[in-house]
């Protein structure tokens, strides 16, 4: 092995000398030249640089010059490629999130991101955000105002999208380029949010439901909004923001047995409209105890999104519970309620997606769509009328408070034999569920409607 002067013939009939180089079966490279001598010399001085290791094999060359391009390629670039490949099965909103984190990063290279000072940069990156408002509204921005910082959640989605177009950076460069991402584990604690073709299916235990409330503690705004939303399937934006002057309480001689919350702005307020969402006893009672303090306005006055969140992670990591959101909550309850109930009263009361779940409508709704002409689940839901109190009963039948109150009562007995008055408790709670559903079976039996109390007076 050596190199090799090749003659080429060109179309005038000219002759060209092109040198070739090879060492141990190994492609170095070639290069074509007027003069013969010119060939030689450059033969003989690259199969030198060969053998002696300081010239790389031209296929090496190649994979290195491809590991440069992609490396020194911006991340506006790695955004556009995200956006038009994975990327194309997140919705608007989403979608936003990504372009947004190509335009932030439009002169800030792959390789930036990489080992530690990729990590670096990212936690730098976490901060700067924080105070980085690029808005979709084209409105006018008010003069004079210190921007407010961004809540976490929002810089958390922010990064997430950074992260994945990183990821996805990174499967697209070649092995050899040895780019190994931002070193992240010392700094974020938290996980991606879960993608619409990677849906998450966690679903919290009645051990891990009682252990927060525990930790969060009872009748506290906290241990409330947990409560509340495993109770409603609300969403927690939604439950946080709750009104007094938006509950109406269901009553029997006086009793209340459950209730009614109208929810006018919720994330698919556009599809749904809006909400008219029943309340089990259990909520109902726990919705009538913040409204005797608060009256009609917000009954989680000054609970910040936040605070919630912080909160809600802080009871987590001191249990050591991984991989837990408040809307898993909300998933339990649907699931809990998603067989005995209608699957548009479902979608009317917890505004799920209707359109990705259209294949759980059940024959007796299929019929109904077929005989009133309807194509499509949206539009038979705009004729939907839940029976507030028929599902108020349901859900105070399915609902799972009365085992976490006895769970936390069992829990807190000191000796044995308090076990026993904690079994005398839980009887009691199911008795007192018993009689409630037979109050309401008999009340809608002979009458068309439940009374209702006011709302601006506490029951």
């Amino acid at each position: 092995m050596g190199y090799s002067i090749k003659h080429i013939k060109g179309r005038g009939g000219r002759v060209r000398y092109q040198a070739q180089v090879w060492h141990d079966s190994l492609f170095y490279g070639a290069k074509t030249f007027d003069n013969e001598g010119l060939a030689t010399t450059w033969g003989e001085a690259k199969f030198e640089a060969a053998v002696a290791g300081t010239l790389q094999p031209a296929a090496l060359r190649a994979k290195q010059r491809k590991c440069e391009v992609g490396l020194n390629q911006t991340m506006a670039h790695w955004a556009q490629q995200y956006l038009e490949g994975p990327g194309q099965k997140h919705g608007e909103s989403r979608r936003y999130d990504y372009a947004l984190v190509g335009k932030l990063l439009s002169t800030t290279k792959l390789r930036a991101f990489d080992g530690e000072e990729g990590a670096q940069l990212v936690e730098q990156l976490s901060i700067d955000w924080q105070f980085d408002r690029r808005q979709k509204s084209k409105a006018t921005k008010p003069t004079g105002e210190s921007p407010k910082p961004l809540v976490s959640n929002t810089v958390r989605l922010r990064l997430s999208a950074l992260l994945r177009i990183i990821r996805f950076a990174k499967s697209k460069l070649p092995v050899e380029a040895g780019f190994r991402g931002p070193a992240l584990e010392a700094i974020f604690e938290w996980e991606l949010p879960a993608a619409y073709s990677a849906p998450r299916t966690r679903l919290p235990s009645d051990d891990e439901y009682a252990s927060m409330m525990r930790e969060l503690g009872l009748e506290t705004p906290l241990g409330d909004l947990l409560m509340g939303i495993d109770e409603t399937g609300a969403r927690m934006s939604e439950l946080r923001t709750i009104k007094g002057a938006d509950v109406r309480l269901l009553e029997i001689g006086g009793v209340v047995i459950g209730g009614e919350w109208t929810l006018r702005k919720h994330k698919t307020q556009r599809t749904v409209g809006t909400r008219q969402v029943p309340l089990s006893l259990f909520a109902a009672q726990m919705l009538q105890r913040r409204r005797a303090v608060h009256g009609d306005g917000p009954l989680f006055p000054g609970l910040t999104k936040d605070q919630a969140c912080d909160g809600f992670d802080e009871a987590c990591d001191t249990l050591g519970i991984q991989n837990l959101q408040y809307k898993d909550f909300r998933r339990a309850f649907i699931n809990r309620n998603k067989d005995s109930t209608s699957h548009l009263d479902m979608v009317r009361v917890t505004s799920a997606m209707l359109e990705r779940e259209a294949t759980r409508l059940t024959e007796a709704e299929r019929s109904v769509l077929q005989a009133v002409g309807h194509r499509r689940p949206a539009t038979t839901l705009g004729y939907t009328l839940a029976d507030i109190e028929k599902l108020c009963a349901r859900f105070t039948a399915t609902s799972r408070w009365p085992r976490i109150r006895a769970m936390l009562a069992m829990d807190a007995a000191p000796t044995p034999p308090m076990a026993a008055s904690s079994s005398d408790e839980l009887d009691a709670l199911q008795s007192e569920l018993a009689a409630v559903l037979a109050k309401v079976s008999a009340a809608m039996r002979s009458a068309p409607r439940a009374s209702s109390a006011s709302p601006s007076s506490p029951t």
